[in-house]
């Protein structure tokens, strides 16, 4: 079985839509947390030792989202990385947001 890890984002179309109900849920599922949808977004944060740590996770998160041409809201601090997924081409919540969060997870957890 294929993780969302290891999907290609750039491969979901727009046309493929906004997620909503069954379909959102399973995949919030299957991501798992510490992720959380609040309104139209996909939210979480990485804690880090320092500001030094927390700056490079988001410089190497800076080639995956391009690998997949989706791009989230980092807002870097001492020591935390906060992320913020949402795909405007459908004003919500897409397949893309689910496989870069997935992707990120991955890329933290190698870090550690």
């Amino acid at each position: 079985m294929t993780t969302l890890a290891d999907r290609a984002g750039r491969d979901v179309p727009a046309a493929a839509g906004r997620l909503v109900g069954a379909p959102l849920h399973a995949l919030a599922r299957e991501l798992g947390p510490p992720w959380a949808i609040v309104g139209d977004e996909l939210r979480r944060r990485y804690p880090f030792a320092d500001f030094a740590a927390a700056a490079a996770f988001a410089a190497a998160v800076a080639p995956l989202a391009d690998a997949d041409d989706h791009h989230p809201e980092l807002i870097v601090g001492w020591g935390r990385v906060d992320v913020r997924l949402s795909t405007h081409d459908v004003d919500g919540l897409s397949a893309r947001d689910f496989i870069l969060a997935a992707k990120l997870d991955r890329a933290y957890a190698d870090a550690r």
